[in-house]
Formats: C-alpha cells, structure tokens, sequence
C-alpha cells in the first residue's frame, strides 16, 4: 500500500478520478517513459508507470468505505480510457501508450518480462 509521505498534496486533496486525469494526462510523465522506452530501459520506463498506477490507486484506497473505493478504481479506469481516446485521436502515440500502460497497471496487469 502506498505511504502517506508518498503521496503528493495534489494526491491527498482532490478525488481519486480528478487525480487519475492529471497523470493521464501528465506530459511530462508521458515524456519520460517514453525517453526511458527509448533508450532500451524498458524496466525503468515500466517503474514510471507502476509508480503513477501506485499513486492512483492509493487515492482510490484513501476513500472511507469498500464501495466507495471501487467506485473510485472504476471512475479513474473511465478518466484514464477517455485521455488515451483523446490522445489517440489526435495522434499523440506516446499519451496514448502511456495511458494504455497506466490503464493495464491499474487493472492489475502483470507486465511482460523484459
């Protein structure tokens, strides 16, 4: 689970959704995993996105009640797919990618070994 000191403020004050948009939607985030993808740093690019899944998910456990939790899991799911549709329409592949891999992780996917 994640820690509390882990979390950034923006994480602890707005909901698990609003939060699941800014990282899907987070340039900078998308940028570097796929520098890292890039340059054949495939565990490293796939620990950018574990980590932001983490995050994610740690502000959906944050919720008070088991139903509002997974209410929470499948609102950021929802926001996390709409991003990447967005993305993909306007042909920025790297969000795309990027949310796609967000996505998987949030799911519970197991990533391939590299």
């Amino acid at each position: 689970m994640l820690d509390e000191a882990r979390q950034t403020p923006t994480a602890r004050t707005v909901t698990p959704e609003a939060y699941a948009r800014l990282v899907a939607e987070d340039h900078h985030l998308a940028a570097e995993f796929a520098q890292l993808s890039v340059v054949n740093s495939t565990t490293n690019a796939l620990q950018v996105v574990a980590e932001a899944a983490a995050d994610i998910l740690g502000c959906c456990i944050r919720m008070p009640t088991p139903k509002a939790r997974t209410l929470s899991l499948l609102m950021s799911l929802k926001v996390i797919e709409q991003v990447a549709k967005r993305s993909d329409q306007r042909g920025d592949e790297v969000q795309a990618a990027w949310c796609t891999l967000l996505h998987h992780k949030l799911l519970g996917g197991e990533w391939p070994s590299v």
